[in-house]
């Protein structure tokens, strides 16, 4: 598991991604959801 805590203050989001990706397939959603 990893967790990446991007300084936001609201409520914490699971972001699960499929096998063969990474957490790196989640970079264009996490800025919108900062």
């Amino acid at each position: 598991m990893h967790v990446d805590d991007t300084g936001g203050d609201g409520q914490p989001v699971v972001l699960i991604h499929g096998w063969p990706l990474n957490s790196d397939s989640w970079s264009a959603q996490v800025g919108v959801l900062r």
